[in-house]
């Protein structure tokens, strides 16, 4: 067990070739419950050293992995975004450039693409005359077999089929904009706007569009197709509100009206309704400069005192929200990623961020082991995500055309995920094991051979039926592609 093709005993250890592709294995002697009365049996051997070699293999994987991240953060590999937060995360530190729109990632040589002369980061504009908002677009404008896809600069070029066999690849995916109802009239910002950005950073979903709207000084908004910078002028918080003018004042005669927002006397700034008469009084000659804002427009008064100093008004203070849009709805937009920065640390912060992110892997592996199986279990389905022998080494065939540095990247991950599915407690893997050594830890007694011998069989056998079921969506996929 398994099959063997051939193998050659040396020593005491056979190696051998076997015919069924499930990576590497070790057989040792009294595993299975056989072998009692021999005292190098692994059954009779002491429970601290079968302890030691149950997890031997997990502990191996994780050092792989972090020798492997170690290497790879010296030589400098793109970041290890496995969540939404990390890609968002990586946007906004400039780790990951994008652009709004669909772009060509690559173009493969000879294809019906390269032969129209379409080339990497070309952006498509229009499918069938209609403007790209999601990625399914593309696919949908094919659906009759034929669509006239635009090309930023290039024009318009016919593709028959169903606009994955064109020899083109993406990096584009759906990300929540938020795009404008209505705006109050006068507003740079216009209804149907869809905002990217608010002060230069990336602005996904209404939940982080209402977090800053509050502090806006520019708007990137994608309109009729383009990217516009947009300014916008902007009240001031918590600012002094003329609320009334008194008839036959200085503020009257100079031209204040009730609904103009203080902005400085004197040159003086003032920034809350309090600070009106403290700065007023303090200020020296007849006559004072007071600088207003009113409908957008900054404006300035000289404004005559009456004998107690004052120039006849009322403030209040002004809760300004600071927005120039009325109301808004999110909505996918499609987005291409444009470039992924490599991460390089320093000889000493390499290993330090390398257990940082074995740690932070580790968690999000052990959830979607948890999501695999949930599904598998209560949906009878396996997820197009998990990858056998097939899919790995295509894998390992398209990281190693990508360079070294992706190719560690990849083995450390892989490393990575092979030392956390073996710790699972699962039959027939090394958790499995690990926690029968628990039970005679904790009781003191050894649990039956051949109970746990049956279980482990039996949970091999389930993992040799999922195996085959993997492989074969494996190789469906690359038929398929």
């Amino acid at each position: 067990m398994p099959p063997r093709i051939f193998g050659k005993k040396v020593g005491e250890t056979v190696y051998s070739v076997n015919w069924i592709p499930f990576g590497g294995f070790l057989r040792i002697l009294g595993e299975d419950g056989s072998g009692k009365k021999n005292k190098r049996s692994f059954g009779n051997a002491h429970l601290r050293s079968r302890f030691f070699v149950t997890v031997g293999g997990v502990v191996m994987n994780l050092i792989m992995a972090f020798v492997f991240l170690t290497v790879g953060f010296w030589m400098g590999i793109e970041p290890l975004i496995a969540t939404t937060d990390d890609f968002i995360e990586g946007i906004e530190s400039g780790q990951v450039l994008i652009e709004t729109g669909m772009y060509v990632k690559s173009v493969e040589e000879g294809s019906v693409a390269d032969s129209y002369g379409i080339s990497e980061g070309d952006k498509i504009v229009l499918v069938d005359s209609s403007p790209l908002t999601m990625v399914a677009d593309f696919y949908l404008a094919f659906e009759d077999g034929v669509a006239i896809v635009n090309i930023d600069g290039k024009g318009d070029f016919e593709f028959s089929g169903d606009g994955s066999d064109l020899g083109m690849e993406f990096y584009s995916f759906d990300m929540p904009r938020v795009k404008i109802i209505e705006v109050l009239d006068g507003s740079p910002l216009l209804a149907g706007d869809v905002i990217l950005r608010i002060n230069g950073v990336e602005v996904f979903g209404i939940e982080r569009f209402y977090e800053m709207e509050d502090f806006v000084e520019s708007y990137d908004v994608l309109r009729d197709g383009q990217v516009v910078a947009v300014e916008v002028s902007r009240a001031f918080s918590n600012s002094a509100l003329i609320t009334k003018v008194f008839p036959d004042s200085g503020a009257e005669t100079a031209g204040l009206m009730a609904g103009d927002v203080i902005l400085n006397i004197n040159g003086q700034e003032v920034s809350r309704a309090e600070d009106v008469p403290s700065v007023t009084l303090v200020q020296e000659g007849d006559v004072l400069t007071y600088v207003i804002m009113r409908d957008g427009a900054q404006m300035s008064f000289d404004v005559s005192r009456n004998e107690e100093g004052y120039v006849g008004i009322y403030v209040s203070d002004k809760e300004n929200v600071g927005s120039d849009i009325l109301s808004v709805y999110e909505e996918t937009y499609v987005t291409s990623v444009m470039e992924i920065k490599k991460v390089r640390y320093g000889f000493l912060k390499a290993p330090i961020e390398s257990v940082s992110e074995i740690k932070r892997l580790s968690m999000l592996t052990l959830g979607v082991i948890k999501e695999f199986f949930g599904g598998l279990i209560t949906k009878g389905e396996v997820s197009d995500s998990v990858a056998g022998p097939v899919g790995i080494a295509q894998m390992t065939y398209v990281f190693f055309k990508e360079g070294f540095a992706a190719l560690v990247r990849f083995v450390a991950l892989l490393s990575l995920s092979l030392a956390v599915f073996n710790i699972v407690p699962f039959p027939g893997l090394d958790g499995g094991r690990f926690i029968f050594l628990l039970f005679e830890a904790f009781t003191g007694r050894k649990p039956n051979a051949k109970v746990e011998a049956v279980f482990h069989s039996i949970g091999f056998m389930l993992l040799m039926l999922l195996l085959v079921v993997v492989t074969y969506k494996d190789v469906a996929r690359i038929i398929v592609e």
